[in-house]
């Protein structure tokens, strides 16, 4: 199977999972700061990929947090390969089969590309979620 093939069949597989993402980056050429009132106005974001992914958890990892042991899953994503994503991007989950994964937001960590370079696998760290009332 050549490369060609193997990212088609990857972008099947993602797209069967029913989860869609959008990544951001801030233009870093577009903060501006305004000397009277001495605010800097954060630049817009950019989009860096919209489309289908995969996020589980994977195996817990336990480390020492002021003398209790504390268990802590790290949460994985997979985009097709070829998006320009970076460490310090922002990951927002727009569709998902688990309604409670919309709307949660993480920053990218670490990115990688699969053995097969069909894939990205991008470690996200927590930033948190737009709180909603219920």
């Amino acid at each position: 199977m050549n490369l060609a093939a193997l990212r088609e069949h990857a972008n099947r597989y993602l797209a069967a999972a029913g989860q869609e993402a959008l990544i951001t980056r801030a233009d870093p050429n577009g903060a501006t700061y305004n000397p009277t009132t001495r605010l800097l106005t954060p630049a817009p974001s950019v989009t860096i990929y919209e489309g289908p992914c995969m996020v589980r958890a994977n195996l817990p990892a336990e480390s020492r947090n002021l003398g209790r042991l504390v268990s802590t899953h790290a949460l994985v994503m997979r985009i097709p390969a070829g998006s320009n994503v970076q460490e310090s991007d922002d990951v927002e989950m727009t569709t998902a089969p688990d309604a409670d994964l919309v709307g949660q937001t993480w920053r990218v960590v670490g990115v990688e590309l699969s053995g097969l370079r069909a894939t990205m696998q991008l470690h996200l760290g927590e930033v948190g979620r737009p709180h909603t009332a219920r």
